[in-house]
């Protein structure tokens, strides 16, 4: 009598090695803003651009639970210092 297989016949797959993803490189006034805030705050800072030639989205974070953030500020276009120096000024930074 055949003797019963207790594990499948076929190979297994592998995963496929990803590539590095690279680090961004963003302008100096907002890599400072980032250093700044994560230093001083437990806050994430968050930073989107649409496009090559387009200004850069900034968003600050709290963490609310594991692995999960809230949006409290948010300044859109940035493409100098001064607006990101109101996040300090602002309430939603004064509140939490």
């Amino acid at each position: 009598m055949a003797k019963i297989r207790k594990t499948a016949p076929a190979k297994k797959r592998k995963t496929p090695i990803l590539p590095p993803v690279p680090v961004k490189v963003y302008p100096a006034f907002i890599q400072s803003f980032i250093d700044e805030v994560e230093s001083k705050t437990n806050f994430k800072v968050v930073v989107n651009q649409y496009s090559e030639d387009a200004t850069h989205h900034v968003g600050v974070c709290k963490p609310v639970k594991h692995n999960k953030y809230h949006c409290i500020w948010m300044s859109n276009f940035v493409d100098n210092p001064e607006i990101l120096k109101t996040f300090w000024l602002s309430e939603s930074f004064k509140d939490s």
